[in-house]
């Protein structure tokens, strides 16, 4: 993709490791992959680095700010299938009262566990869901 379409670099969004060797096996690969990057970019001469970004859960605990040149936290899917089966705002910046999830409790809590805050692209969403058969917030739906 960056020698045939000029492109900057990477983001991969892997949802989720459900093990310690998945984990681990993304941290791999991402290792693997800046690797590469700054291979190819010197042997183009590339005085730029190419960008290496991990789209996250917005309550990723593990997040690794030596190997990426962005953590872009996933500000969205708050709630769903996902998360529970209650329907409920799925992109809130404040409150997630039933969810406790917030794009402002992510980001704090992403800086808190050491990531550099000018390392952070939110991500937004560019969608919204449909909660049927419910009788309102916070309620079952089908």
């Amino acid at each position: 993709m960056i020698e045939n379409y000029g492109s900057g670099g990477l983001n991969l969004d892997f949802e989720y490791p459900s093990s310690t060797a998945q984990g681990q096996g993304f941290v791999d690969l991402y290792t693997e992959l800046r690797s590469a990057l700054d291979s190819l970019a010197q042997g183009k001469g590339d005085t730029t680095p190419y960008q290496l970004t991990a789209a996250v859960a917005a309550s990723s605990t593990n997040s690794k700010d030596l190997i990426l040149s962005s953590d872009v936290p996933q500000a969205y899917d708050y709630s769903g299938s996902c998360i529970a089966y209650n329907a409920d705002v799925q992109a809130n910046l404040y409150g997630g009262s039933r969810t406790r999830l917030s794009t402002d409790s992510a980001i704090k809590g992403l800086v808190n566990r050491g990531v550099r805050i000018g390392k952070l692209v939110m991500g937004i969403p560019l969608y919204s869901r449909a909660f049927e058969n419910t009788d309102g917030l916070g309620d079952p739906y089908m």
